[in-house]
């Protein structure tokens, strides 16, 4: 707003200006060549005239060489140029009004006909157009705000109207159509300027409202390509640590399977819930874990799922993409498997790949063993060299024992040989030092619920006790929570059985 003020001020005062010399030179060459000329020794209304055009003309001068040192060198920032231009143009209003050659002789007693050399009687019409024209060209072309610009417009109207009340008019019956013209287009220019402003105002407004509109709108996309680059990165992560990866809808409905989820849950997904796969007491769980992923950070849980033949226990990574459709995906990691094998009859060993593994199209070699064959026998379509994995009926090496679950006095006796290490402070009102250490386990348990989760955290794989359940982490002779000790002969004897 304040560069519009100096640029368009600046082409309004230099026009202003202008006209100074323009209209006074003339004038001052026609009067010095009179006897009694106004330049001279004796004051009069004539000198009065051009010192007061002259204070006017130094006036304006100055103003534009502090506007231009504004515009190019920044000079004055602090200054209110608003102020400094309607002050200026006052002036000018206030000069016309009464520094003219009819009013200014007879504010000093004098007839203007016989003061100047010329007819001063078409000065009146004059100061009303030049006054009309100034008072439009601010209006039109300054923005100045209308609670200001009334000012030098009540200032030059109420002048005028006094001067033409109160001094002879050339047109003394037409005094009435005189002050009601200046008046009228006082008030039309005002309005007009108060209609350029509110546009203005609006213009404004909704400038700022699309720029605020513009940065919320980075801000979104900034955020989308952020959420986006980190669903990307979860997703390759998800890949490379989750056996399988599904994406729900918001009805937690399978969408966009193909036959790898078929074969892994053993049945066609495509549209079903994905609660149908979970263990009933997992069901309320998974639905929560739903309502914590919209927050924005992945959450897991482990949980158990059923299959026709096999019971998974697994690891469910939980995002939330934020898009409309499919909107959740679920990564599954499975820990362990607890097999249910079911009867198998040889006579149909023939039948089709599909009907054995659903989704897998292929045909099954006949195989040359019988029920009847001896163990030890040698067939030919049998080598030593050949994969574990098989479609004949008969593997070569039978596959390790399912690991049972671990009894609730195995775990006991676990935590029991634990206690030991902890130093605990004696109560006075337990029963003995051990209660009061096993007491402390609430505040134990109570910190490890508040830990983030460990998605890849799983039992040890590596063996079991056969007495207490217990797991460890690689084969041992020795259990070292119950102290069983496996003899040699049963192990060689269950290997030879297993084999």
């Amino acid at each position: 707003l304040e560069t519009d003020v100096l640029t368009s001020g600046l082409l309004v005062v230099a026009c202003c200006t202008l006209a100074i010399p323009v209209a006074m030179i003339p004038v001052i060459l026609r009067e010095s060549q009179r006897e009694d000329n106004p330049l001279g020794e004796r004051f009069d209304v004539r000198l009065a005239v051009i010192l007061s055009w002259t204070v006017n003309f130094a006036a304006m001068s100055i103003y534009l060489v502090l506007n231009l040192l504004r515009l190019c060198k920044g000079c004055f920032a602090r200054w209110n140029w608003e102020a400094m231009f309607v002050s200026v143009v006052a002036l000018y209003l206030t000069t016309l009004s009464f520094a003219n050659f009819w009013h200014m002789p007879q504010l000093a007693g004098q007839n203007p006909m016989e003061v100047w050399s010329h007819d001063a009687r078409g000065s009146d019409m004059f100061i009303l157009l030049a006054m009309d024209g100034l008072i439009t060209m601010v209006s039109m072309y300054v923005p100045i705000r209308a609670c200001i610009l009334w000012m030098p417009i009540t200032l030059a109207v109420g002048t005028y109207f006094t001067n033409t009340i109160a001094m002879e008019s050339i047109f003394p019956a037409d005094v009435h159509m005189i002050v009601g013209a200046i008046l009228g287009l006082g008030i039309m220019a005002y309005h007009g300027a108060f209609r350029r402003e509110s546009t203005h105002r609006q213009k404004w407004l909704v400038e700022q409202m699309m720029e605020e509109a513009e940065e919320v709108m980075k801000e979104q996309e900034n955020t989308i390509e952020e959420k986006a680059s980190a669903i990307k990165a979860l997703r390759t992560v998800a890949d490379a640590l989750c056996d399988i990866i599904l994406r729900l809808n918001s009805d937690l409905r399978v969408h966009g399977s193909d036959i790898t989820h078929d074969s892994f849950f053993e049945a066609s997904v495509e549209g079903r819930t994905f609660l149908d796969f979970l263990d009933d007491r997992d069901r309320s769980r998974f639905k929560s874990l739903i309502e914590t992923s919209k927050t924005g950070a992945p959450v897991c849980m482990p949980a158990t799922i059923r299959k026709q033949s096999v019971t998974c226990e697994v690891h469910l990574l939980v995002v939330d993409t934020g898009r409309r459709e499919p909107r959740f995906l679920v990564g599954v990691r499975v820990e362990m498997e607890h097999m249910q094998p079911a009867p198998m009859i040889v006579q149909d060993v023939e039948a089709s790949a599909e009907d054995i593994v659903p989704g897998l199209v292929g045909v099954l070699p006949t195989p040359s063993l019988t029920l009847d064959s001896p163990k030890n026998e040698v067939h030919p379509d049998v080598n030593e060299d050949d994969s574990d994995f098989s479609f004949q009926t008969y593997p070569k090496n039978a596959p390790p024992p399912v690991p049972l679950f671990t009894p609730v006095k195995a775990r006991a006796l676990c935590v029991k040989k634990l206690l030991p290490r902890w130093n605990i402070a004696r109560n006075i009102e337990s029963c003995c030092q051990f209660h009061t250490v096993v007491h402390s386990l609430d505040d134990a348990m109570k910190h490890l619920e508040k830990m983030p989760c460990e998605p890849l955290w799983r039992t040890w794989g590596g063996g079991q006790c056969p007495r207490c359940k217990c797991m460890c982490s690689k084969e041992s002779s020795r259990c070292v929570v119950c102290g069983y000790i496996e003899d040699p002969a049963n192990s060689h004897q269950d290997s030879d059985s297993r084999a």
